[in-house]
């Protein structure tokens, strides 16, 4: 069980500390954009936050970065994803 523990931990600490970052913004980014716009049907809204997230990561990567990384757009719309989900499942039940 420690030997199992330790691997898992030190798989979820290589994951660099930016990636982290870009996948809390996504999710602020999803949830801003959500509250914004609490006046459109479920389905719109969640497509104009997907689409508004994916906007700022794709931008954010190849507009201000000197190297675009793809890990750090899919962590950014994973974020956002979080956000998604939980709308979803929030209905739903």
């Amino acid at each position: 069980m420690k030997k199992w523990l330790s691997k898992l931990f030190g798989k979820i600490l290589a994951v660099g500390e930016n990636r982290y970052v870009h996948s809390t913004i996504g999710a602020l980014i999803a949830s801003i954009m959500c509250c914004v716009l609490f006046w459109l049907p479920l389905w719109a809204n969640i497509m104009a936050s997907v689409i508004v997230v994916s906007g700022v990561a794709v931008y954010k990567e190849y507009g201000m970065d000197s190297r675009a990384d793809l890990i750090d757009i899919a962590f950014t719309i994973a974020g956002g994803a979080v956000v998604w989900v939980t709308l979803i499942v929030n209905i739903l039940l």
